[in-house]
């Protein structure tokens, strides 16, 4: 077997580290992925707003709607990088879904290596291990798409999944096909109020690098929501999960 050399995960631009970064959905109301997407000029609005915050976007798939927006990027020379996605479903008695996971991926080969100055790294699947997850993958085919991916791009390659994989040893598999390892981790979707919320994420954050003490580790989502449906009642559920205060204010905070 071939050994794994690790690829730096380096977000840099010009020089300066612009690892502080956001995730952008490109859909308005009456948009959505695999429907109507936004037009080139919404797309340049979204942007100016971002670079005036963030030099570092994070999409979820390599579909028309992201090559749009990689085009945007390189045709005005905006300073933005992106970490690329790539929309992995469960493909257990679905073909459909299996050909949408092969199509996506090798769209995410093309546009990885036509923007080479802007994907700054892959990431394949998104929440796909995770006990909770509504499109969960096998293991064994995420690492296959993972592996594909890697050996027909030059960038770094990840996953990203949400704490509670990632401190399992179940993970330890997966991350040692990674360049790096993007977690998501919610103190709101954990029942944490704002005064805990930091110290919360921190200890979590520093349990996972106990775990994976060799790679490295990005917050790939952390946030605090504005509004919920406490209706929502049941496992898994926001109206179940959400204990701190919601809003504005709180999201600032």
């Amino acid at each position: 077997a071939v050994p794994f050399t690790p690829r730096e995960f380096e977000p840099y631009l010009g020089g300066r580290w612009i690892g502080q970064a956001v995730s952008y959905g490109c859909y308005r109301e009456g948009q959505a992925p695999g429907g109507t997407g936004p037009s080139p000029e919404e797309i340049l609005e979204d942007l100016n707003i971002i670079t005036r915050h963030w030099n570092l976007i994070r999409v979820y798939n390599a579909d028309d709607d992201t090559r749009r927006i990689l085009e945007m990027i390189r045709d005005r020379q905006l300073p933005v990088k992106v970490m690329l996605g790539i929309w992995l479903e469960g493909e257990a008695n679905r073909p459909a879904a299996k050909q949408a996971n092969i199509g996506n991926t090798l769209r995410a080969i093309e546009l990885a290596n036509q923007f080479p100055e802007i994907v700054a790294a892959v990431n394949v699947g998104n929440e796909t291990q995770v006990f909770w997850s509504g499109h969960k993958l096998d293991k064994d085919l995420l690492l296959k798409y993972i592996r594909v991916t890697r050996a027909n791009v030059a960038v770094p390659v990840t996953t990203a999944d949400d704490y509670n994989f990632w401190n399992k040893a179940e993970s330890l598999e997966v991350a040692a096909e990674l360049d790096f390892i993007v977690t998501h981790i919610y103190p709101l979707w954990n029942g944490k109020t704002l005064e805990n919320a930091i110290p919360w994420l921190d200890a979590t954050y520093q349990g996972l690098r106990q775990t994976h003490p060799d790679k490295l580790l990005v917050l790939g989502e952390i946030g605090w929501a504005t509004k919920y449906d406490p209706s929502k009642q049941g496992d898994g559920e926001q109206g179940s999960l959400i204990k701190g205060e919601v809003g504005i204010s709180a999201q600032e905070q």
